[in-house]
């Protein structure tokens, strides 16, 4: 690469960057900028070595991660070009299984332990709904309010349960009724929401996806109660719930949406957002929420992803 001119490559190298023909060299310097980030560079006027950097870029047939290194011959860079795909993948696998094993051994201690209370809490609502029942002039509003933390009860120890075996696989399913577990999910916000909150459901009926109990209760509750927390300081906060199905190849494909209005993902933690004890609430998160969230969801064959929302907040989808 002459730093005055062109950068060029052999055939092997062309193929591994994805390049077809030479360029200017401070487009290519530009390119390598946007895979490794400008620490990464040497400085292309004083240094004489690069010591070996990896970049990751997306090629037609799959992601692929490169170790470059050179040396500097007064304007003129030359240097190698090494293929670590294979490794840094295998790497991955092997970090992200490890990652999955120290999640479901927490969540199933902590779920051991919620579940012990879960139960007293069980038994306490029911009695209390029993008794009740059984007077003429009760509070109708403290009858509801009851029969809901009873329902919020069940279904809590459902989302415990899937905690409890996150690091294993479950062959029980379900089908499951997604507007309605999400009118579900929508009316538990309610309970906890911040003043002023405008929550906007739009999930059609008619949408139905095979799950394993209480895996989509978990995610969609972790993401509306998160919702709800970043939008403490923001003018008209709003929360939108949105449902989508869509067919291709004969796949269908179920599109939940959760976004708000609100500050969004800080950039400095976004690349590690489903990673364990990453989180953005400081002392008030503990970072698991979003990480069990994530594998909960790759465990029933689908993804959650995050991207900034158009006009401002934070928009996580669930495929499946």
């Amino acid at each position: 690469m002459d730093l005055d001119g062109m950068a060029t490559w052999d055939a092997t190298a062309a193929k591994l960057l994805n390049q077809t023909k030479p360029e200017m060299a401070e487009q290519f310097i530009a390119w390598l900028r946007s895979k490794v980030g400008e620490d990464a560079l040497p400085l292309w006027s004083k240094d004489d070595d690069w010591v070996s950097v990896g970049i990751h870029f997306r090629s037609p047939d799959g992601p692929r991660y490169l170790s470059l290194a050179g040396r500097r011959d007064e304007r003129v860079w030359s240097g190698s070009i090494q293929d670590v795909t294979r490794e840094t993948v295998l790497r991955q696998r092997v970090a992200e299984a490890e990652r999955l094993e120290a999640i479901g051994r927490f969540s199933s201690g902590v779920a051991h332990n919620f579940n012990n209370m879960l139960a007293i809490i069980t038994v306490c609502l029911a009695d209390a709904e029993e008794r009740l029942s059984k007077q003429e002039d009760a509070d109708a509003e403290v009858v509801r309010d009851v029969r809901d933390a009873c329902d919020a009860a069940a279904r809590a120890a459902l989302v415990t349960e899937n905690l409890g075996r996150l690091a294993q696989r479950d062959e029980r399913s379900d089908i499951c009724d997604v507007q309605a577990l999400c009118t579900q999910a929508v009316e538990g916000l309610r309970r906890v929401a911040i003043d002023g909150l405008k929550i906007v459901e739009t999930v059609p009926p008619e949408l139905y996806v095979r799950q394993e109990p209480g895996v989509l209760e978990q995610v969609l509750n972790n993401l509306l109660v998160n919702a709800n927390y970043a939008l403490r300081s923001t003018e008209s906060p709003t929360v939108w719930l949105h449902g989508t199905q869509s067919e291709g190849f004969g796949v269908r494909t179920l599109q939940l949406t959760v976004c708000d209005n609100g500050p969004g993902v800080p950039p400095e933690i976004e690349p590690q957002l489903f990673e364990p004890f990453v989180s953005s609430k400081g002392k008030d998160g503990t970072g698991l929420g979003l990480a069990t969230a994530s594998e909960s969801i790759r465990r029933i064959g689908g993804q959650l992803a995050h991207r900034a929302r158009e006009g401002g907040g934070a928009e996580f989808v669930i495929m499946l």
